[in-house]
Protein backbone atom coordinates (compact mmCIF):
# COMPACT_ATOMS: atom_id res chain seq x y z
CA UNK A 1 0.00 0.00 0.00
CA UNK A 2 1.27 3.46 -0.96
CA UNK A 3 1.73 6.26 1.43
CA UNK A 4 -0.76 9.10 1.22
CA UNK A 5 0.45 12.65 1.36
CA UNK A 6 -0.91 14.77 4.20
CA UNK A 7 -0.52 18.53 4.05
CA UNK A 8 0.96 19.91 7.27
CA UNK A 9 -1.70 21.75 9.31
CA UNK A 10 0.32 25.00 9.31
CA UNK A 11 0.40 25.17 5.48
CA UNK A 12 -3.35 24.70 4.97
CA UNK A 13 -4.45 28.03 6.55
CA UNK A 14 -1.67 29.87 4.68
CA UNK A 15 -2.81 28.35 1.36
CA UNK A 16 -6.45 29.25 1.97
CA UNK A 17 -5.46 32.78 2.99
CA UNK A 18 -3.32 33.20 -0.15
CA UNK A 19 -6.20 32.06 -2.37
CA UNK A 20 -8.62 34.45 -0.65
CA UNK A 21 -6.19 37.36 -1.06
CA UNK A 22 -5.76 36.53 -4.74
CA UNK A 23 -9.55 36.39 -5.27
CA UNK A 24 -10.13 39.72 -3.48
CA UNK A 25 -7.27 41.41 -5.35
CA UNK A 26 -8.60 40.13 -8.69
CA UNK A 27 -12.11 41.40 -7.86
CA UNK A 28 -10.82 44.84 -6.87
CA UNK A 29 -8.71 45.26 -9.99
CA UNK A 30 -11.50 44.08 -12.30
CA UNK A 31 -14.35 45.93 -10.56
CA UNK A 32 -13.10 49.50 -10.92
CA UNK A 33 -15.45 52.13 -9.53
CA UNK A 34 -17.22 54.15 -12.23
CA UNK A 35 -17.70 57.87 -12.24
CA UNK A 36 -20.98 58.72 -10.58
CA UNK A 37 -23.91 58.99 -12.95
CA UNK A 38 -22.26 57.27 -15.91
CA UNK A 39 -22.81 53.90 -17.55
CA UNK A 40 -20.50 51.01 -16.89
CA UNK A 41 -18.23 49.53 -19.53
CA UNK A 42 -14.66 48.90 -20.49
CA UNK A 43 -12.68 51.30 -22.63
CA UNK A 44 -8.96 52.02 -23.10
CA UNK A 45 -9.00 55.72 -22.03
CA UNK A 46 -6.49 57.00 -24.61
CA UNK A 47 -8.47 60.02 -25.90
CA UNK A 48 -7.57 63.50 -24.75
CA UNK A 49 -9.87 66.28 -23.53
CA UNK A 50 -8.14 69.53 -22.55
CA UNK A 51 -8.94 73.21 -22.29
CA UNK A 52 -6.61 76.11 -23.04
CA UNK A 53 -7.98 77.92 -19.96
CA UNK A 54 -7.75 75.32 -17.19
CA UNK A 55 -5.84 72.16 -16.40
CA UNK A 56 -6.95 68.80 -15.05
CA UNK A 57 -7.52 69.21 -11.28
CA UNK A 58 -7.07 72.96 -11.70
CA UNK A 59 -9.45 75.82 -10.99
CA UNK A 60 -12.55 76.29 -13.12
CA UNK A 61 -12.35 79.84 -14.52
CA UNK A 62 -15.22 82.00 -13.21
CA UNK A 63 -15.94 83.26 -16.75
CA UNK A 64 -17.63 79.91 -17.48
CA UNK A 65 -19.71 79.87 -14.26
CA UNK A 66 -22.77 81.65 -12.86
CA UNK A 67 -20.34 84.22 -11.43
CA UNK A 68 -19.21 85.14 -14.94
CA UNK A 69 -20.64 84.82 -18.46
CA UNK A 70 -21.89 81.25 -17.86
CA UNK A 71 -20.74 80.14 -21.33
CA UNK A 72 -19.31 76.86 -22.67
CA UNK A 73 -15.55 76.69 -22.09
CA UNK A 74 -13.28 75.99 -25.07
CA UNK A 75 -11.94 72.45 -25.47
CA UNK A 76 -9.34 70.57 -27.46
CA UNK A 77 -10.05 66.94 -28.35
CA UNK A 78 -7.33 64.51 -29.39
CA UNK A 79 -6.63 60.86 -30.16
CA UNK A 80 -10.22 59.99 -31.06
CA UNK A 81 -10.43 56.35 -32.18
CA UNK A 82 -10.79 56.04 -35.96
CA UNK A 83 -13.86 53.81 -35.62
CA UNK A 84 -15.79 56.43 -33.59
CA UNK A 85 -19.06 57.48 -35.23
CA UNK A 86 -19.83 60.29 -32.78
CA UNK A 87 -18.64 62.03 -29.61
CA UNK A 88 -20.54 63.12 -26.51
CA UNK A 89 -19.67 65.20 -23.45
CA UNK A 90 -21.34 65.22 -20.04
CA UNK A 91 -20.51 67.68 -17.26
CA UNK A 92 -21.25 66.33 -13.76
CA UNK A 93 -20.95 67.79 -10.27
CA UNK A 94 -20.69 64.78 -7.95
CA UNK A 95 -20.51 67.06 -4.88
CA UNK A 96 -23.97 68.60 -5.25
CA UNK A 97 -26.07 68.47 -2.08
CA UNK A 98 -28.93 66.49 -3.63
CA UNK A 99 -26.79 64.03 -5.56
CA UNK A 100 -25.05 64.28 -8.92
CA UNK A 101 -25.92 67.49 -10.74
CA UNK A 102 -25.80 67.31 -14.53
CA UNK A 103 -24.62 70.66 -15.93
CA UNK A 104 -24.39 69.71 -19.59
CA UNK A 105 -25.13 66.86 -21.99
CA UNK A 106 -24.09 67.22 -25.61
CA UNK A 107 -23.99 64.40 -28.14
CA UNK A 108 -23.73 63.53 -31.83
CA UNK A 109 -20.59 65.65 -32.08
CA UNK A 110 -18.71 64.85 -35.30
CA UNK A 111 -15.81 62.52 -34.37
CA UNK A 112 -13.47 64.63 -36.53
CA UNK A 113 -14.01 67.56 -34.15
CA UNK A 114 -10.71 68.52 -32.56
CA UNK A 115 -11.83 71.78 -30.98
CA UNK A 116 -14.94 73.25 -29.39
CA UNK A 117 -14.74 77.01 -29.37
CA UNK A 118 -15.74 79.09 -26.38
CA UNK A 119 -19.49 79.65 -26.16
CA UNK A 120 -20.33 77.46 -29.16
CA UNK A 121 -22.10 74.20 -29.84
CA UNK A 122 -20.50 72.17 -32.64
CA UNK A 123 -22.55 72.03 -35.86
CA UNK A 124 -24.98 69.11 -35.81
CA UNK A 125 -24.55 68.39 -32.09
CA UNK A 126 -27.60 67.95 -29.85
CA UNK A 127 -27.90 69.07 -26.23
CA UNK A 128 -29.63 67.13 -23.47
CA UNK A 129 -31.32 68.30 -20.30
CA UNK A 130 -29.51 69.43 -17.17
CA UNK A 131 -30.65 68.59 -13.67
CA UNK A 132 -32.42 71.96 -13.46
CA UNK A 133 -34.33 71.23 -16.71
CA UNK A 134 -32.26 73.44 -19.05
CA UNK A 135 -31.47 72.24 -22.59
CA UNK A 136 -28.09 73.95 -22.69
CA UNK A 137 -24.84 74.35 -20.76
CA UNK A 138 -25.30 75.49 -17.16
CA UNK A 139 -22.04 76.59 -15.55
CA UNK A 140 -20.95 75.76 -12.03
CA UNK A 141 -22.72 77.63 -9.23
CA UNK A 142 -21.99 75.80 -5.96
CA UNK A 143 -23.99 77.06 -2.97
CA UNK A 144 -21.02 76.47 -0.65
CA UNK A 145 -17.63 74.79 -0.52
CA UNK A 146 -15.44 73.59 -3.35
CA UNK A 147 -17.06 71.27 -5.87
CA UNK A 148 -15.54 68.98 -8.50
CA UNK A 149 -16.77 69.45 -12.06
CA UNK A 150 -16.06 66.48 -14.30
CA UNK A 151 -16.26 66.74 -18.08
CA UNK A 152 -16.44 63.25 -19.57
CA UNK A 153 -15.82 62.89 -23.30
CA UNK A 154 -17.15 59.70 -24.88
CA UNK A 155 -16.21 58.22 -28.26
CA UNK A 156 -19.17 56.16 -29.44
CA UNK A 157 -19.49 53.48 -32.10
CA UNK A 158 -22.78 54.97 -33.31
CA UNK A 159 -24.64 58.23 -33.67
CA UNK A 160 -27.36 58.48 -31.02
CA UNK A 161 -31.01 58.45 -32.01
CA UNK A 162 -32.12 60.67 -29.13
CA UNK A 163 -34.10 63.92 -29.07
CA UNK A 164 -32.86 67.27 -27.82
CA UNK A 165 -33.55 67.64 -24.11
CA UNK A 166 -32.93 63.97 -23.30
CA UNK A 167 -32.32 63.30 -19.59
CA UNK A 168 -29.17 61.67 -18.21
CA UNK A 169 -30.73 58.24 -17.51
CA UNK A 170 -31.94 57.85 -21.08
CA UNK A 171 -28.60 59.16 -22.41
CA UNK A 172 -26.68 56.66 -20.26
CA UNK A 173 -28.91 53.80 -21.43
CA UNK A 174 -28.33 54.80 -25.06
CA UNK A 175 -24.52 54.88 -24.79
CA UNK A 176 -24.23 51.75 -22.67
CA UNK A 177 -22.31 49.18 -24.72
CA UNK A 178 -21.34 51.77 -27.34
CA UNK A 179 -18.44 53.55 -25.59
CA UNK A 180 -15.19 52.93 -27.47
CA UNK A 181 -13.07 55.30 -25.40
CA UNK A 182 -13.44 58.14 -22.93
CA UNK A 183 -11.47 61.00 -21.43
CA UNK A 184 -12.06 63.16 -18.38
CA UNK A 185 -11.19 66.72 -17.44
CA UNK A 186 -11.82 67.71 -13.84
CA UNK A 187 -11.87 71.28 -12.55
CA UNK A 188 -12.59 72.72 -9.11
CA UNK A 189 -14.79 75.70 -8.33
CA UNK A 190 -15.83 77.39 -5.11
Amino acid sequence: MGKSFKMPKAILPVSVTAVLIAVVFTYITIKKPQTAGEPSGSHPNTMQLTSPFFTHNGSYPSKYTCDGENIIPPFNIGDVPSRAKSLAIVLRDPDAVEGIFIHWIIFNIDPKTDEIQMGTVPHGAVQGQTTDKKDHYVGPCPPSGTHRYIFTLYALDEKLDLPAGVQIDEFNAAINGHVIDKAELLALYR
